[in-house]
C-alpha cells in the first residue's frame, strides 16, 4: 500500500507521469490532494500516454486545471478495476477520467467528481490514438457526479461507450446527460 498525497504541477501528470510506449501498473496506491496546474493541467494525479492499469487504488481529491482531474490517458488503453474516485475535479473534461482511447472500467465507484463536461468520465477521440474500439464500463457505481454536460459520462465523438450493470445515482447536469 501506498499513499502520494499533495504533489503538483505546473504541467501534465500532479504526481506521476508517463511517456508513449511505456507501461504503468498502479496497485493498492492512494492519490489524495494532487494537482496538475497551469494551462496544460491534465491529469490531477496521472497523466498516462502509455498504457495504464489500475488495481484497487484511490483517487481523492485530485485536481486538473485542464482535462482529466484524476487520470488523463489520451493515447493508448486505459484499464480500472475495483477502484475508487472521489471528489476530483477537472475544470474542463473528465472530473475522474479522461481519455483519447479505449478504457475498460469494472466494478469501481465514481463519487462526487465535477467537470464542465463529464463529470466523472469524458471521451474525446485523439487523432493520434492507437485504439478506436469501444469503452465498456461493467458493474460500476456513479453517484453525485456534476457537469454541464453528461452528468456522469460524455463524448464528443460519435464513439462507442458501453455500460454494463452500472448504476447511475443523483447526477446534476445544467444541459445534456449521455446516460
Amino acid at each position: 500500500n501506498m499513499v502520494i498525497s499533495s504533489a503538483a504541477v505546473d504541467g501534465s501528470g500532479g504526481a506521476i507521469s508517463i511517456d508513449r510506449y511505456s507501461t504503468l501498473i498502479l496497485r493498492n496506491v492512494t492519490f489524495k490532494n494532487n494537482s496538475a496546474l497551469g494551462m496544460y493541467g491534465e491529469g490531477g494525479a496521472v497523466y498516462a500516454r502509455g498504457t495504464l492499469f489500475v488495481y484497487d487504488s484511490v483517487f481523492e481529491d485530485n485536481y486538473a486545471t485542464g482535462t482529466g482531474g484524476a487520470i488523463f490517458a489520451p493515447i493508448f488503453n486505459c484499464s480500472i478495476y475495483s477502484s475508487k474516485f472521489i471528489n476530483n475535479t477537472a475544470e474542463w473534461y473528465g472530473g475522474a477520467l479522461s481519455s483519447g482511447a479505449v478504457v475498460n472500467v469494472d466494478s469501481s465507484i465514481f463519487d462526487s467528481n465535477n467537470a464542465y463536461s463529464g463529470g466523472a468520465f469524458h471521451h474525446s477521440l485523439c487523432s493520434f490514438s492507437l485504439d478506436s474500439g469501444e469503452s465498456v464500463f461493467s458493474n460500476s457505481n456513479f453517484t453525485s457526479n456534476n457537469a454541464y454536460f453528461g452528468g456522469a459520462i460524455s463524448s464528443s465523438t460519435f464513439y462507442n461507450i458501453a455500460n454494463i450493470n452500472c448504476n447511475f445515482i443523483i447526477f446534476s447536469i445544467q444541459f445534456l446527460n449521455i446516460f
